[in-house]
């Protein structure tokens, strides 16, 4: 089979499977969106894959920590490796989704396990103070002009406190980090003596 009709036919099945986590967003270049996560895993396909050139992988995921995206960024080069010249974009969105319920499920495990410790000791383990919890970030899609990425995030803050939580929470993120212009504004509004303090 060549190469174009791999494409093809990988395709066709990926959006059978995963038609509703998978975009197209040009001929050779695919998005892959998972469900409660930021996550999204852009694929760009060269015209030798994949029996001559490997798929080329993007990964956005401004909640991973840098660990976690390097160790999937790991994983899903192993998992090519493991497929030289096979399809590999159903490999690389099963390492993922196995990846991201495996960080789920131990979430909830230590979550549970505290429960268990707690009412054993009979002591109450305190939770984060309403300052430690960071707002949710909602995050826009990447867009590239020239060389440039550029990735909205959003958050509804309403202290400067947790504008702190929420740019700490975005500057875990590498990329983010190494902006080099003015990457964030944020507006609170107060009511003092009925009137309204920007």
């Amino acid at each position: 089979m060549e190469d174009g009709e791999a494409q093809r036919a990988e395709l066709e099945i990926l959006e059978s499977i995963f038609g509703d986590l998978l975009s197209f967003e040009s001929e050779d270049r695919i998005r892959i969106s998972f469900d409660d996560d930021d996550v999204r895993l852009y694929v760009k396909l060269p015209e030798n894959y994949p029996s001559k050139e490997p798929a080329l992988f993007e990964l956005s995921g401004p909640s991973l920590s840098r660990d976690d995206r390097i160790e999937l960024e790991n994983a899903l080069n192993e998992a090519w490796l493991e497929n030289l010249g096979s399809p590999i974009i159903y490999a690389w969105v099963t390492v993922i989704k196995d990846y991201l319920e495996n960080k789920h499920q131990k979430v909830e495990t230590s979550e549970d396990q505290d429960v268990r410790s707690t009412s054993a000791e009979r002591t109450i383990v305190p939770g984060p103070s309403v300052v430690d919890i960071v707002p949710t970030i909602f995050h826009g899609e990447v867009f590239t002009d020239r060389k440039s990425h550029f990735q909205a995030h959003l958050a509804r803050v309403f202290s400067k406190e947790e504008v702190t939580l929420v740019l700490e929470r975005l500057l875990e993120n590498s990329k983010i980090s190494r902006a080099t212009h003015n990457m964030y504004a944020y507006r609170i509004t107060e009511v003092r003596d009925g009137r309204e303090i920007r």
